[in-house]
């Protein structure tokens, strides 16, 4: 089955396996226990996704540009993003420069990409998938399917030696949540320890903030002096009032714990960042780059007085700067017409800033999943890519898809959209960091 000439997909003619596998990406970490998991597979045609991957790795390469030219006036920048002031004083000691994973939302409409949000952090499903490898080789062939499905890369060895370039090979790094955060995602936070500690680049242990030991001359954690760690969440999640999480921050501010994702990347994240990105595309760019950068971008701006009427008709997703996994969005072809004006007048009159964007809709392509019930659903879907850049090279993927939905809003696998992965291999080596 193809689709233009980007990917191609895998129909399977046996499903009675679709109830094991769905359990074997639970068990590697990939999706949460009560998530739909896609059983078919994307093929994606090799030189389509190298060229992708070269435009997205030139926009990264303008993001940092963007961090390097507002270090020195970073309030102009966080005004216009609408990111709180006070974390300003965080982000400003982003200068540990090591590589910010990314993850691009793209969904593919009329023979072009459309990227609809850029994540950053560690997307925890969408890399753990190599150690799935032989069991989705084994599944794809007693499933019947006639597509030769490639290994995924293991992408921990990049995302090792991107971290052992700053800290060094023997270190213990952290790797923590909140105390919330912990029991909501512990099974996560697990597998990607596990593997990372498979690189044998340094000691990788989980845990929360309330595992570290601040002492006058030493920071602990779980027993081992440290110096990093990796957060599985942002600044929005602590809270300066809260006497552990004001201690936290303390330690961050005084220098005594660097953070390894850094703090840029709640700039990266925001989803005001997309306008403001084109913009600044537009303005230093020579105008032939700066074409082929801005058409991978649906149309996108920050809502305000002056252009909100402009949006009154037509489909449009509604979205806070600050999200993540579709809450607080807002899809007008969902609404009616009276709700849809409320929530552009709602979003005017709230303290934080909304953007508004143009609605893309994929191409629609067979897809079969299976539920957390073990049945087993299929039907035409538009699907959105979840592709994952490390220090711009693709390293993981995901694929997320609405099916037998006609009308879906945000296809999300928080808003019930089957979640599952692709077969992206750009047959990269696998560096191993120890002879």
């Amino acid at each position: 089955m193809t689709n233009k000439i980007a990917y191609t997909n895998n129909k399977l003619t046996h499903t009675c396996y679709a109830r094991e596998i769905r359990s074997q990406a639970i068990e590697h970490g990939i999706i949460s226990p009560d998530w739909e998991w896609l059983l078919t597979s994307v093929i994606y045609e090799h030189n389509q996704i190298k060229r992708l991957e070269r435009l997205l790795s030139r926009i990264e390469d303008l993001m940092n540009e963007i961090w390097s030219n507002h270090y020195d006036n970073l309030e102009f920048l966080l005004q216009k993003l609408g990111i709180p002031k006070w974390m300003g004083d965080y982000i400003m000691l982003d200068n540990v420069m090591a590589p910010v994973p990314l993850r691009w939302d793209i969904i593919y409409e009329n023979n072009m990409w459309k990227v609809i949000e850029i994540n950053t952090g560690f997307c925890l499903g969408g890399l753990n998938g190599f150690s799935m490898n032989n069991v989705r080789n084994n599944f794809y062939r007693v499933s019947g399917s006639n597509l030769d499905v490639p290994d995924l890369d293991n992408s921990f060895y990049f995302l090792a030696k991107g971290i052992i370039d700053t800290v060094g090979k023997n270190s213990i790094i952290p790797v923590i949540e909140t105390t919330e955060g912990y029991h909501k995602y512990d099974f996560y936070l697990h597998n990607f320890v596990s593997n990372m500690n498979k690189t044998k680049a340094g000691l990788y242990i989980s845990g929360t903030i309330n595992d570290f030991n601040f002492k006058e001359d030493c920071t602990y954690f779980k027993g081992h002096a440290v110096t990093h760690f990796i957060p599985m969440f942002n600044l929005y999640e602590l809270n300066e009032t809260q006497e552990n999480h004001c201690h936290f921050l303390k330690k961050i501010r005084s220098g005594e714990i660097v953070s390894l994702l850094g703090f840029r990347e709640l700039i990266f994240s925001n989803k005001a960042f997309i306008p403001y990105l084109i913009d600044y595309a537009k303005d230093s760019l020579a105008a032939n780059e700066a074409k082929e950068i801005v058409a991978l971008f649906p149309s996108s701006e920050v809502l305000n007085p002056s252009n909100v009427v402009l949006f009154h008709d037509g489909d449009f997703v509604l979205k806070p700067a600050e999200g993540y996994g579709g809450n607080g969005i807002v899809c007008s072809w969902m609404c009616q017409q009276e709700e849809w004006l409320k929530a552009l007048d709602d979003a005017l009159s709230d303290d934080n800033l909304w953007v508004i964007q143009e609605r893309i809709i994929g191409e629609l392509s067979y897809m079969q999943s299976v539920d957390r019930n073990g049945k087993v659903k299929e039907g035409l879907s538009s699907v959105v890519h979840g592709l994952i850049t490390f220090n711009g090279n693709l390293i993981g993927n995901l694929t997320r898809a609405a099916i037998g939905v006609q009308q879906p809003g945000v296809i999300n696998a928080h808003q019930g959209a089957a979640f599952g992965l692709s077969g992206i291999n750009l047959h990269f080596a696998a560096e191993y960091l120890y002879d």
